[in-house]
């Protein structure tokens, strides 16, 4: 009986390691950005344009499908264009991507609505526009990935996945910032399983800025329309 009893504590110490090192299915992250540990995001501010790092694990779960991108910002009167231009990694922190995204969809503009699987993340509702992008399937396992969290990571021989880059670029916004969110699916037994990218693991690009003289009180109007209230996640409201 206590050789049967070791025999499962050893199976069970063996397999803590393994968990311990699982990784997000989806993640995010901003190039050259700070991690903030109070709101659990990477954040990049006073920029005009900001790279976007989608990461998908792959190889833990299988193939990730319909992966959508969602930028929300504050709700103002004149339109916003944000455009993903796809990169690559360029080898930045020793991370090799030699397969630039392709197939980026943009979807319309909503305002004061919550993106599908994205009920519980806070920040959505009135006075909130989101504009989502269709990224396509990730189905690649050519990049080192790891664990994006706290500090920018080492990239881990044995963990493969796809990672997207994009260069972000806003025109129309007369203050604060973008939020991304993302999101996808799996297939386990033929079944769809959701996932989206953890709290933890999500990013706000602050945008520098410019507004011609004659819109100047325009942006006075606007510029109280940060997000500071709503829900865990803020979004930036710096120029």
């Amino acid at each position: 009986m206590k050789k049967y009893f070791l025999c499962i504590l050893a199976v069970f110490f063996l397999l803590l390691p393994s968990a311990a090192l699982a990784l997000p299915e989806l993640q995010l992250y901003l190039e050259g950005g700070s991690y903030n540990t109070l709101t659990e995001s990477w954040e990049l501010s006073g920029v005009d344009t900001a790279r976007l790092w989608v990461i998908g694990d792959v190889g833990a779960k299988g193939n990730l499908y319909n992966v959508m991108l969602y930028a929300a910002y504050a709700e103002q009167a004149v339109a916003v264009t944000i455009t993903l231009n796809p990169t690559t990694t360029g080898g930045y922190g020793g991370f090799a991507d030699s397969s630039p995204p392709v197939g980026v969809v943009g979807l319309s503009t909503e305002t004061g609505t919550t993106p599908p699987k994205l009920s519980g993340h806070g920040i959505y509702g009135a006075g909130v526009a989101w504009s989502g992008f269709e990224l396509g399937n990730f189905t690649l396992k050519d990049s080192p990935i790891a664990d994006f969290q706290n500090s920018l990571p080492s990239p881990e021989a044995r963990k493969l996945g796809q990672i997207n880059v994009y260069e972000v670029v806003v025109e129309g916004l007369l203050a604060g910032g973008l939020h991304f969110d993302i999101t996808g699916y799996y297939l386990k037994n033929k079944t769809q399983k959701d996932v989206f990218g953890p709290y933890s693991h999500d990013a706000d690009a602050g945008f520098s800025v410019s507004v011609p003289e004659s819109s100047t009180m325009l942006l006075l109007g606007f510029g109280l329309m940060g997000l500071a209230g709503f829900g865990r996640k803020k979004l930036f409201n710096r120029s």
